[in-house]
């Protein structure tokens, strides 16, 4: 049981942290979003629940998300740093405190946008196809689903 546990949480983190294809679907990039700097926007809630929030929970595994921050550049490329606190529901030991760094890339088409993180996982290719996180830009931030969890919505807010 502890063998599955671990693959199952190892093959859950090499979806959820693999991704780095930074193909988008066409849509339009940030230059047709009217204003758009480098901007840093931080995550307040999931599913209406304010950080510390499940990000994940199922039958093995079970993901905190402690912080998040997005930084999107106007050339359509970002980087997330998170957060996260993990249980593995089958291990005797604790729970990990993980910090992450992402790069991705992303597109805007008026309000929405769409965010496709890279795919660095080089040994299987696991990655997920993109976007990973799509939503809509709002007058104070971000409010975004993520596609690997199916939980939402994000609401981040914009910090500058």
């Amino acid at each position: 049981m502890r063998t599955a546990t671990i693959v199952s949480l190892s093959l859950g983190m090499l979806l959820s942290l693999s991704c780095r294809s930074v193909e988008t679907d066409g849509t339009a990039g940030p230059s047709e979003s009217p204003g758009l700097t480098a901007r840093m926007y931080v995550l307040r809630s999931i599913a209406g629940e304010r950080l510390p929030a499940v990000l994940l929970d199922n039958e093995y595994v079970t993901i905190i998300s402690l912080a998040d921050t997005l930084w999107l550049a106007p050339e359509g490329s970002g980087r997330e740093i998170a957060t996260e606190r993990s249980l593995d529901k089958g291990s005797t030991e604790g729970p990990i405190v993980r910090r992450d760094e992402r790069p991705f890339a992303y597109g805007t088409s008026r309000n929405r946008i769409e965010i496709a993180f890279e795919c660095n996982d080089v040994i299987i290719r696991s990655c997920s196809a993109p976007p990973h996180l799509k939503g809509v830009l709002t007058e104070t931030g971000l409010v975004l689903e993520h596609a690997l969890y199916d939980k939402g919505p994000l609401v981040y807010e914009r910090i500058q």
